[in-house]
């Protein structure tokens, strides 16, 4: 306690021009403590998180680009074949019944 006693009485003992000079290095020590342990490397963390994003806004929109493409582009039906042959046979199956019931008509019932 007496060291810091007499480091203040030798600072009360500075002239004006001289306490004004040790407080502004001071304010310099301080800032440049601050700047390059605090503000430095948050910055680097801004600027590597805002690059990051932007890479990811990039792929989003890549990938939203790809999905549009798939949705605008209309997959075949695979099985639109079986469906037009099957309608082909149920058409070729009420010719049929409509045939035989013709043919029947004539006929006498037992």
């Amino acid at each position: 306690m007496a060291g810091l006693r007499q480091q203040l009485d030798k600072i009360d003992n500075l002239s004006l021009r001289e306490r004004v000079i040790l407080l502004g290095g001071g304010l310099i020590l301080i800032f440049m403590i601050w700047f390059n342990f605090f503000y430095e490397p948050l910055q680097s963390r801004k600027t590597a998180l805002k690059t990051e994003i932007d890479q990811k806004q990039g792929e989003a929109e890549t990938l939203t680009l790809q999905l549009r493409v798939l949705r605008e582009k209309k997959q075949p039906d695979p099985n639109e074949a079986n469906r037009q042959k099957r309608e082909q046979l149920l058409t070729d199956l009420e010719a049929s019944k409509n045939s035989i019931l013709n043919a029947t008509a004539n006929l006498v019932a037992p």
